[in-house]
C-alpha cells in the first residue's frame, strides 16, 4: 500500500523465484512470472490465482496486454553454441 507503505496481500503459488510482475490498467489483476516455468494471473482483491500457464522453460519476464486478456512472456531456452 503506497499510503501505509505496508503489505496489502501475499500471493502464494510460485515455488521458485518470481522474475517479473505486471499490474492491469484497472488495478484488479496482477500477472507474475517465475523461474518455476509458470505465469499466473491473480485477482488482487482476493489474492487467489485466476489462471496459470505452465511452460517448458523458466519464464524470465511477462507483461500483461492492456485488455487484461493476453500476455507476452520471454523464456530461458537452452541454445547450442
Amino acid at each position: 500500500d503506497c499510503d501505509t507503505q505496508g503489505v496489502v496481500r501475499i500471493c502464494l503459488a510460485h515455488v521458485c523465484a518470481v522474475s517479473a510482475v505486471d499490474w492491469s490498467k484497472n488495478g484488479k489483476l496482477l500477472l507474475s512470472s517465475s523461474l518455476d516455468y509458470q505465469v499466473i494471473l491473480w485477482n488482487v482483491l482476493s489474492g487467489a490465482p485466476m489462471s496459470t500457464v505452465k511452460f517448458e522453460a523458466p519464464v524470465l519476464s511477462a507483461s500483461l496486454h492492456p485488455s487484461g486478456r493476453r500476455f507476452v512472456a520471454s523464456l530461458l531456452l537452452d541454445c547450442p553454441v
